[in-house]
């Protein structure tokens, strides 16, 4: 039985080694596959188009509130904090920097909350003025950081998911031609 089962997988090893076409020494490797690539250019536009659709969302609230509708004015002013938490940080997502998403959205939603602290002390102005002035900078430089940083997380995208690929390649030995593979990629 062990010796049946043994032929038929040295039977089913040699057709498979016969059908693959053998390039010859003097023919190049055949191309490797495209690769899914990331666009640098497409990983800062999202960031741009994060901070505009985090602009519109402050012009819908600051709208909403001017026609006294408090309780859609506070739903929108929810979605807002959102938009803009994330929404910077779409190229970093785009290109799959999830650590880089966590450090900078986080650093954002600090600085959001620091500011709403810094509303919220009115006895005294001094503190209300260092907190609201400490909560936007903190949120200006996770953005600028962000709008930086985006292109960079496409391009190690595409260093992580170059494509890495064997081929079957005829070799001359001193004993005769052989079957050999080539690897090929980025590294």
């Amino acid at each position: 039985m062990v010796a049946l089962a043994t032929l038929v997988v040295a039977l089913l090893a040699a057709l498979t080694c016969s059908s693959l076409p053998l390039a010859r020494a003097d023919e190049p490797a055949p191309p490797p596959p495209p690769a899914k690539r990331k666009s640098a250019l497409v990983s800062f536009g999202l960031v741009v188009g994060g901070l505009a659709v985090c602009a519109g969302a402050e012009a819908g609230q600051r709208k909403l509130y001017d026609a006294d509708h408090e309780k859609s004015g506070r739903l929108v002013e929810g979605a807002k904090w959102v938009v803009c938490t994330l929404g910077p940080s779409a190229g970093q997502i785009y290109g799959e920097a999830w650590g880089q998403v966590a450090i900078w959205s986080g650093l954002r939603a600090a600085g959001f909350a620091t500011v709403m602290l810094g509303h919220a002390t009115d006895e005294n102005p001094k503190l209300r003025d260092r907190l609201q002035f400490v909560g936007a900078w903190t949120v200006l430089i996770s953005i600028i950081v962000d709008l930086s940083l985006a292109p960079s997380a496409a391009r190690k995208y595409n260093d992580r998911h170059a494509p890495v690929t064997i081929t079957p390649v005829p070799m001359s030995t001193p004993s005769g031609p052989a079957l050999g593979l080539s690897l090929g990629g980025s590294f």
